[in-house]
């Protein structure tokens, strides 16, 4: 069977062969991760997919330099991963998209690799990492872990950012980037939702790295707060916003 081959995303190539997440043309997400990864690519965002012998994806990496990356973390040496998937477990494909990402920090001349995983969803378990030489180097309360794998001696380790806790408005807000393509609806529905129920819910877009990086959470590029209490820290769907307001008292 022959080896899946590495295809490197760009912005001449991606509307044709897509950003893997979500494949389906007609998803809100898809265009909104597009334009995001056009505007990103010049601040050294990459998706490297895997395709099949019929040019499917069956894996993927999005990864950016430190000084650029959408996670909270303080890593401007490194080269930051966002996301790893690959359709089969245990095929090594995940390992090969990190090997491919370790030799591009090599390449660049940078000091390694770090990588925010969770216990949790939307982001990838620790396990694959460390399977592959990272080692935890922070924890951040009970679901986040900082991965790092250095491949320059000596090299100062990553940190994960200050985390601030939201403003103390006392207001529902949910903050949103191009990111992450899923939270397209969410945009839409909780809106409506919080309206229907007479909730004053504030929505702002996390325009820039910089604004991910000081995110209350290390995911960086989603969370739905109240006040400075932090309830989700990915996209949800309306009916988990719905039971959310239930369990905050809210109408």
């Amino acid at each position: 069977m022959p080896k899946p081959a590495l295809l490197a995303i760009t912005p001449d190539n991606v509307d044709e062969f897509g950003i893997h997440c979500v494949a389906d043309r007609k998803h809100p997400g898809r265009a909104l991760k597009i334009a995001w990864f056009k505007q990103e690519y010049a601040n050294g965002l990459r998706i490297a997919l895997l395709v099949d012998e019929n040019g499917k994806s069956i894996g993927f990496i999005e990864y950016a330099p430190g000084e650029h990356a959408w996670r909270a973390v303080e890593a401007p040496t490194y080269l930051v991963i966002h996301c790893l998937w690959v359709k089969a477990a245990g095929s090594g494909l995940g390992s090969r998209l990190i090997a491919y990402v370790v030799a591009e920090a090599k390449s660049q001349g940078r000091d390694g690799v770090a990588v925010v995983a969770s216990s949790g969803t939307w982001c990838t378990d620790s396990r694959i990492y460390e399977k592959t030489g990272f080692e935890i180097v922070e924890t951040w309360g009970e679901t986040f872990m900082l991965c790092v794998k250095p491949v320059v001696s000596g090299a100062a380790s990553p940190t994960f950012a200050d985390c601030p806790a939201p403003p103390s408005t006392g207001r529902l807000e949910f903050r949103y980037s191009g990111q992450c393509p899923y939270v397209a609806r969410c945009v839409d529905e909780l809106p409506a939702e919080a309206s229907a129920r007479g909730v004053d819910l504030e929505v702002t877009e996390i325009a820039t790295a910089a604004e991910a990086r000081a995110s209350p959470t290390p995911y960086g590029v989603t969370s739905l707060a109240l006040g400075e209490k932090v309830l989700v820290d990915h996209a949800i769907s309306r009916t988990r916003f719905r039971n959310i307001l239930r369990q905050e008292g809210l109408p």
